[in-house]
């Protein structure tokens, strides 16, 4: 387990209480609440600090401890068709999602932020043979076309934003290519800002793409993670491997923001 669990959100201060019968320890944080433990009940107080080292526009968080929730934000997700977790690159248990390359995806209960910046860091391990198109996160606004759809394959990286004018098609790995993407953990960053998206890959800028038009609006249909919708079929493009630590922005990260990612 990732140990920001523990600490997510908050600065804590800590007070003691001796004048009561049972001595209390009160935890004051910042979001205005208080816990308090009664000192008899404790065996120990360990401090560590949050793992979450970019949180400025941080929308949704999904770090894959044994569930898809977004830790974040309130975006949560749900396992489908028998994704389930796995090992994460740093090798603790239960803290990746894996994904078969058949049927799993996992589903979103709602869109992603309706902006014209948006910034999606992940860490995808992929094992889908050959240049075969895998998904990692797509929003539909049917019957368009995806408002957003970060795509790959073992030498690739895709991007699509399309919605009130937006032109960026530059997907089925076609925005970067001539990478090598497949049978490893890689770090991925797409961050778009309102006239052109910055592709890194492991902590380097590899691609810069030209996009024109607005993409804020409404994305009313399904967002997923692991596979592609489009209504015909439902769903394919279904990812091979596993998937770990997705946070979406509503903002532009700085290269300096990428390779705190990359490094934490």
């Amino acid at each position: 387990m990732k140990l920001f669990n523990l600490i997510v959100a908050f600065t804590i201060f800590l007070s003691f209480s001796l004048t009561a019968q049972t001595p209390t320890l009160n935890i004051n944080k910042t979001d205005g609440t208080t816990d308090s433990y009664s000192l008899s009940s404790i065996q120990s107080i360990t401090f560590g600090s949050s793992n979450i080292i970019v949180t400025e526009g941080l929308v949704s968080y999904y770090p894959f401890n044994g569930n898809a929730n977004d830790v974040w934000g309130t975006n949560n997700g749900t396992f489908m068709n028998g994704t389930t977790v796995s090992t994460d690159r740093k090798g603790n248990a239960n803290s990746a999602c894996l994904l078969d390359g058949v049927d799993d995806y996992v589903a979103l209960t709602t869109y992603l932020p309706e902006t014209d910046e948006i910034s999606i860091s992940v860490w995808v391990y992929y094992t889908k043979p050959g240049n075969q198109i895998a998904d990692i996160i797509v929003d539909t606004d049917q019957p368009v076309a995806p408002a957003f759809r970060l795509d790959m394959h073992n030498t690739g990286i895709g991007i699509t934003a399309n919605k009130n004018g937006a032109t960026l098609n530059k997907s089925n790995g076609t925005a970067v290519m001539g990478l090598n993407l497949e049978n490893g953990w890689h770090h991925i960053v797409w961050a778009m800002a309102s006239d052109q998206s910055l592709i890194y890959l492991d902590g380097t800028l590899v691609g810069t793409i030209v996009k024109t038009g607005s993409n804020v609006g409404d994305h009313a249909d399904h967002a997923v993670i692991g596979a592609y919708y489009d209504g015909n079929p439902p769903f394919k493009n279904f990812f091979n491997g596993k998937i770990d630590d997705l946070r979406i922005y509503n903002r532009l990260l700085t290269p300096e923001e990428v390779s705190l990612l990359y490094n934490e």
